[in-house]
């Protein structure tokens, strides 16, 4: 993956670092099963997947915009892993993770496969080649209705000095959670194909953004993610002004909450995301909740009048 780490969502000055995969790493199927970590043992010996898990999960139906409701999942039929790098499949048979968390690897990043990646608790670590498709065990999860707001963060939103946007501004807080500089990082795992995926995302009313402005319009913080039923998978986030991305994180809690969305996934453990509320949990305990939350249909399209349903920051700082 380079030099580049992949940071959780909601990471401060720390964060994961990265596993030092290199494309000589994997070969084909033909190969020995230990050439492919965690593909999962019908993967290895390239035999078919006939038929997804039965749950709640995205359907395809040959449209490129998904739907989502209870369902056997979608049929796959051919080589599981004809090629490492080209055609990652959007069906496993045993999605099981390594002590890494680590899936899978390879496949091209299209948005159907993040999608489908996700309906099944896994995620594009860097769209670098070969792609690593990882599932934590544990997996950090925040309750909407538990998001801790800290005496500090409060005093900020009293401040009134801040606002908060909702898709307004999608690429840009994808650019500056690229490059906004973080401790022990000389890179991004925001690769262009991830900007170009998750900005089609975006342009199907799956990925959305929350930005954070001062009083002269310009973006301080910031965060997107993606949203599925009830579920929504946060990428990243980024400040450069004090709270501001915890400014953005308490706004998403607040709308989410409204919505009755059950958790935001915020995929791995840091003692930052603890101190916002967030907890880790067993990964099977994730994808029973996952399956719940994806049965419920998707709210598709800009979000961009969610801001105006914000409560007034006092009504929140005065809980903490």
């Amino acid at each position: 993956m380079g030099a580049s780490g992949r940071y959780p969502f909601g990471a401060g000055s720390g964060g994961r670092t990265h596993m030092d995969l290199r494309p000589g790493d994997f070969k084909s199927p033909a190969s020995t099963n230990s050439a492919i970590p965690a593909l999962g043992r019908n993967a290895a010996h390239g035999r078919a997947a006939t038929q997804a898990p039965k749950c709640a999960m995205l359907a395809f139906s040959g449209s490129p915009s998904p739907s989502v409701g209870a369902c056997d999942g979608p049929s796959y039929t051919g080589p599981v892993v004809p090629d490492p790098i080209d055609d990652f499949p959007l069906v496993y048979p045993d999605m099981e993770p390594d002590d890494n968390g680590l899936v899978g690897v390879g496949g091209r990043l299209t948005p159907e496969l993040v999608i489908a990646m996700y309906s099944r608790g896994v995620f594009p670590w860097t769209g670098e080649h070969p792609i690593p498709w990882f599932s934590p065990d544990p997996r950090m999860v925040l309750e909407p209705p538990r998001f801790r707001t800290s005496r500090s963060l409060g005093k900020t939103l009293r401040g009134g000095e801040l606002e908060v946007q909702m898709d307004t501004r999608f690429v840009e807080v994808m650019v500056e959670c690229a490059t906004t500089p973080r401790p022990g990082q000389d890179g991004t795992w925001i690769t262009p194909n991830i900007h170009t995926v998750y900005g089609q995302l975006h342009g199907q009313g799956l990925a959305h953004s929350v930005e954070v402005v001062d009083g002269d319009g310009a973006l301080v913080g910031g965060l997107y993610g993606v949203s599925l039923g009830l579920a929504f998978f946060g990428e990243s986030m980024f400040y450069r002004r004090r709270d501001a991305s915890k400014v953005a994180l308490w706004a998403l809690c607040q709308v989410l909450q409204e919505g009755g969305f059950h958790l935001i996934d915020c995929q791995q453990e840091t003692e930052h995301l603890r101190s916002l509320g967030a907890t880790p949990i067993p990964r099977a305990d994730y994808l029973t909740r996952l399956r719940v939350a994806l049965a419920h249909p998707t709210r598709r399209g800009p979000w961009t009048q969610w801001a105006q349903r914000i409560p007034t920051p006092r009504s929140a700082s005065e809980q903490a």
